[in-house]
């Protein structure tokens, strides 16, 4: 089963960005923006330091309006890894980390032996 990256995009553009798509918008109204196929604007000035046309031409792909039509995550990760955005020093809104840190954490790799080390070790706990 292939995953839909749709939710990804937009989980990328807000760790980016510093913020929410479609903010400062929140509960119905951006429920209606996303039925009626609205898209988030791309960031312009320091918000949009980190979207260069290749981080966008992927966040487009998410998007596709049909899933069918969309990237898989598997093209989002390699697409990440071959043009990653250029950071400068600093703290991210809401944290120390970098953006590239928090992608880092967000999508990685499999492993060799293929386990998730994000949910290793929580089976035992109920998660």
């Amino acid at each position: 089963m292939q995953s839909d990256c749709y939710s990804l995009g937009m989980v990328i553009y807000e760790v980016l960005s510093g913020q929410a798509p479609f903010a400062p918008h929140k509960g119905s109204i951006v429920i209606r923006k996303v039925l009626e196929g609205e898209r988030p604007a791309r960031p312009q000035g320091d918000r949009g330091k980190l979207f260069t046309d290749a981080i966008w031409g992927l966040l487009e792909l998410c998007w596709k309006p049909l899933p069918d039509n969309r990237i898989s995550v598997g093209a989002v990760l390699q697409g990440l890894e071959r043009k990653p955005p250029r950071l400068g020093p600093g703290p991210v809104a809401g944290g120390s980390r970098e953006p590239k840190e928090k992608l880092e954490v967000l999508i990685r790799a499999p492993s060799k032996d293929h386990s998730d080390p994000i949910t290793e070790g929580n089976e035992a706990k109920g998660a």
